[in-house]
């Protein structure tokens, strides 16, 4: 017994002891759901609680022995990854997470070398990895298509995105053309509005599965299919299998990456895969490939041609490679031009009013923007530090932190110019989001910044960045994104609103024209004309002339003005076709058919 009091020593109890406090607190939260909140203290006396710890220390004590062991660490890293991951599900609270993470530095950062040999010894099967990595990207895959896809038919999506891309892949698979009406309420192409050519690539999918679902399905495969230049990337700079597990963790398990599929459906989702194959494209310098993939990169969003752009200033200044860097600038610049154009003549011209904050009284346009990025940056540093955009700049660069600053090339930070303009810098508050589709492509360029700088770095503190890196993006994952889950839990406790939503599409007849509440037009936008009713109706005492005008009656969809809005359309004769009672009233024309 002397000799046992006299080994253990001061370290390893600390060690233990806070161990135990982690598991006990760890089995505490799991029997309530308000485990946060300070009621929750008043159901346990602080004895118990700390007889509890003790017990299990004195348990430890008897399994490890007098020596501070590997297991001690193996116990203390599990039981605090567990017990973070439990607290951070409690709360989608930013700074939470960002407190919990911070929490886990220190505990990583003190204990990584007994971590880091525990990890040495574990075995690694051949496949193990490649399985590892393809569960992911499937269960990653899996979760956003039957999420989204509940959120469809529960009538959450609306017109501004659902109803116009529904309407507008109808009428490419009827006649070849982007026509749509209720993306402006007016018969319009939308490539009067962005220059969106890649959606011709989808458009055999949709031909074969006329339905949102598909559409749903491409988005949450894009990011799957954004796996495989992922990894090829990883063997180019020479990742290790558990780096490449890593990175695979932070890539599938980052907000930013999966966070704007929640809301609707967006063809910046497939730069995800693009920009990945653009950057191992330009790695291994394959010419032509490279080429490829900025066109196609290009044809996603008259902004993407940004991103061509960037990345050749990139590869001229920071990889000195002449010849594609030229190239992607010509290009980027070339579709860049041609794309302000056509929407400059024949388009509604460019959106510069999302950088409104960056436009002066006396000026307009890119060259005010321009104007202002040059001449003021004391400006330009209000615009980005505000406290709206603090919780959105702990989201993206919680995954990231450990990796996007560790370098001494300095021409690498060009590649952070895309995030800083279109997330950062804007005053529309959708672009400093991760739950619309502006992050896509910026956050790209972040990760491609990560690893590069990663492989500059030593294996042992390779991994230990990217560990870092991986954990964190699994707490942002569980604090930000499993949330959306509760579209899975509305689709089953309210059948009979789901039911009356699916049943909607087939009241009414296909030809038949319709103006619609905004939540409704996406289950009813494939036909050729389809109007979303809006605010306009009441202010211009007018009503737009259709076969049917469907309202939203359910509590927290409906319109502010929709009893005056019902009142009006009665006036010109509308009368009540079919009403399901806290869903929807249909009203018929007095000349429909």
């Amino acid at each position: 017994m002397k000799h046992i009091k006299l080994s253990i020593t001061l370290e390893t109890i600390i060690t233990r002891l806070f161990t135990a406090w982690i598991i006990i607190s760890l089995c505490n939260s799991l029997y309530s759901a308000d485990f946060l909140s300070l009621a929750f203290v008043e159901r346990e006396t602080l004895a118990f609680f700390l007889l509890k710890v003790f017990c299990l220390f004195i348990v430890l004590t008897l399994i490890s022995g007098v020596q501070r062991s590997t297991l001690d660490v193996a116990l203390l890293f599990l039981s605090t990854l567990l017990y973070s991951t439990r607290v951070v599900s409690g709360s989608d609270n930013v700074y939470l997470l960002a407190g919990v993470c911070l929490f886990n530095v220190f505990v990583l950062a003190y204990y990584y070398p007994v971590l880091k040999e525990i990890l040495s010894r574990l075995p690694m099967p051949k496949n193990i990895v490649w399985i590892g990595i393809i569960l992911l990207g499937i269960a990653l895959t899996l979760f956003i298509f039957f999420t989204t896809l509940c959120r469809h038919q529960l009538g959450r999506t609306s017109t501004f995105d659902m109803g116009i891309f529904i309407q507008m892949f109808h009428n490419m698979r009827e006649h070849g053309t982007m026509i749509t009406t209720c993306e402006r309420n007016e018969l319009l192409s939308h490539l009067n509005v962005h220059t969106s050519l890649f959606y011709y690539i989808l458009l055999p999918f949709y031909a074969i599965f006329p339905s949102a679902g598909i559409l749903l399905f491409l988005q949450a495969a894009a990011i799957l299919i954004g796996f495989f230049p992922l990894l090829l990337l990883c063997r180019q700079f020479g990742f290790s299998k558990k780096s490449m597990l890593l990175v695979a963790c932070i890539y599938g398990l980052a907000p930013a990456v999966s966070g704007g599929c929640f809301y609707d459906f967006h063809e910046n989702v497939f730069l995800i895969p693009l920009l990945l194959s653009l950057f191992y494209s330009l790695e291994r310098r394959y010419f032509i490939r490279t080429l490829l993939f900025a066109l196609l990169v290009c044809s996603v969003k008259e902004d993407a041609c940004l991103f061509v752009i960037i990345l050749g200033a990139f590869s001229l200044f920071s990889k000195q490679y002449y010849k594609e860097g030229g190239c992607l600038l010509g290009i980027g610049g070339g579709a860049m031009a041609i794309s302000f154009s056509y929407l400059s003549s024949h388009g509604e011209g460019l959106m510069t009013n999302h950088y409104s904050n960056l436009v002066s009284e006396s000026e307009e346009g890119l060259l005010a923007i321009l104007h202002t990025l040059v001449s003021n940056p004391g400006y330009l540093f209000t615009q980005m530090f505000q406290e709206e955009k603090i919780p959105f700049l702990i989201i993206v660069l919680l995954p990231l932190l450990t990796l996007i600053i560790c370098t001494k090339k300095y021409s690498r930070f060009l590649l952070l110019i895309p995030f800083l303009f279109i997330n950062v810098l804007p005053s529309y508050s959708y672009q400093h989001s991760v739950f619309y589709q502006y992050v896509f492509g910026p956050c790209m360029f972040l990760l491609y910044l990560c690893m590069l700088n990663a492989a500059d770095l030593k294996n042992t503190e390779q991994n230990r960045r990217m560990l870092y890196c991986a954990v964190f993006a699994c707490y942002a994952f569980v604090s930000q994104i499993i949330p959306k889950s509760y579209y899975l839990k509305d689709y089953k406790e309210y059948p009979k609103q789901v039911a009356a939503i699916k049943e909607l599409s087939n009241i009414l007849p296909k030809e038949a024209s319709i103006s619609a509440n905004t939540f409704l037009v996406p289950q009813l936008a494939k036909r050729d004309t389809i109007y979303m009713i809006d605010g306009t109706i009441v202010e211009r005492d007018t009503i737009y002339d259709t076969d049917y005008a469907v309202f939203d009656t359910r509590s927290g969809y409906q319109d502010d003005n929709m009893e005056d809005e019902i009142k009006r359309y009665e006036q010109e004769g509308y009368t009540t076709y079919l009403e399901k009672p806290g869903v929807y009233i249909i009203l018929q024309a007095s000349t429909s058919k």
